[in-house]
């Protein structure tokens, strides 16, 4: 669950999204083929990877998340439920049951499952929640648990499905366009010569080259100020 306010947190892309190619004659099946990659592309669906359970990650992970309370005070007061904790596996903090159950976001079956039915609506991007650099202090969510371990499996997952991936930056104490700077070399270092990293564009030798860029969603983009993003980008 996002916290109150996320619709005004929109994420900054920090790569354009326009589709680029070098100028070329192209026959009409190539044509058509460059069409339906970049119209799978143009669909992303956001894809949390904090789930967790006894049998996998020796103890449930937001599935047991605590009633955050509510941000206006006289809410808040009519409904003093906050820091309730639920009880899964039949009390979830989710306000739908998982078709499947509660589950594990290691479980490389249940997320081939979830990605082939993305797929099959029309995603041909999921975007994962990556928490930070492990080796920061503080780069883990409200219930300690940190995705950068989790990233390449899911990667190879949506490799073999057909799929993409990008990487939405999670919020950490003392983030700043420095640290952000930083977390971008990490990722690229890490993550940058996976095939299923989604770019920006064609580049001269097709998708996923170096010629084009990594897409990065940015959550509370908007407590770094803009003069920061612009020294940090421009």
């Amino acid at each position: 669950m996002r916290k109150p306010g996320s619709r005004t947190a929109l994420s900054l892309v920090l790569a354009c999204l326009m589709w680029w190619a070098d100028l070329h004659v192209v026959n009409g099946s190539e044509a058509q083929d460059i069409a339906a990659a970049v119209e799978k592309r143009c669909v992303h669906a956001f894809f949390y990877l904090w789930y967790g359970t006894p049998e996998i990650d020796g103890q449930w992970q937001h599935w047991n998340h605590e009633v955050l309370p509510h941000w206006d005070a006289s809410v808040r007061d009519r409904y003093p439920s906050g820091g309730v904790r639920y009880l899964p596996p039949h009390d979830v903090h989710s306000p739908f049951y998982p078709m499947r159950g509660c589950y594990s976001s290691r479980d490389a079956n249940v997320t081939r499952a979830q990605l082939r039915e993305l797929l099959a609506a029309g995603v041909g991007v999921v975007v994962l929640s990556w928490s930070g650099r492990p080796d920061i202090p503080g780069t883990h969510d409200t219930q300690g648990v940190s995705t950068d371990n989790i990233i390449l499996s899911v990667m190879d997952v949506a490799q073999q499905e057909g799929m993409e991936v990008a990487l939405h930056l999670e919020p950490y104490h003392g983030r700043t366009a420095e640290t952000v700077s930083a977390d971008l070399a990490y990722i690229a270092d890490r993550f940058g010569s996976h095939p299923a990293l989604h770019r920006t564009g064609v580049g001269k030798e097709g998708y996923g080259t170096a010629k084009s860029l990594p897409v990065v969603y940015v959550y509370d983009s908007y407590r770094i100020s803009l003069r920061d993003w612009q020294a940090l980008l421009l």
